[in-house]
């Protein structure tokens, strides 16, 4: 009994972490939606919005940022990521499905990255994720799974 249950959450964890379906917000964090308020991501509850541009925020020690953008009306899934794609070349692709790409693009620190996340939906929603040190790759991939359209 007990090595089923291990099974069922293993696998529950296995689908939750694969990146197809966009996930809860995770405790503690806040919502971050574009500036038409079409698309979403979660962050921490200490990021801080910049003063301009509210849908882009910051991690207090600057070390990560990220910001949502959901794309224009009647931009098809295909035709929004491949133009992203020629704009944003790929140096590695972390996930390409039809209802996802995130790749990391170039301009990245040494021990950092840069990320592109696109969604499929009504509403296309993409976001950019940039961390300077390996110790914000956990947060900055609950992000990139946060994405979505707002709710």
């Amino acid at each position: 009994m007990a090595y089923a249950r291990i099974l069922v959450c293993a696998a529950t964890l296995m689908l939750a972490c694969s990146g197809l379906p966009a996930q809860d917000v995770p405790a503690g964090w806040k919502v971050v939606k574009d500036r038409q308020g079409a698309c979403q991501i979660a962050v921490p509850a200490d990021w801080v919005a910049d003063k301009l541009i509210a849908s882009f925020v910051s991690s207090p020690d600057g070390n990560a940022n990220a910001t949502p953008h959901g794309m224009r009306a009647g931009t098809t899934f295909t035709a929004g990521t491949t133009l992203a794609k020629q704009g944003l070349a790929p140096t590695k692709i972390i996930e390409d499905s039809s209802k996802r790409l995130w790749y990391a693009y170039a301009g990245a620190p040494p021990s950092g990255a840069n990320w592109y996340v696109a969604v499929s939906g009504s509403t296309v929603c993409t976001a950019q994720i940039a961390f300077k040190v390996p110790a914000m790759e956990e947060t900055a991939k609950k992000i990139a799974l946060s994405l979505t359209q707002a709710k």
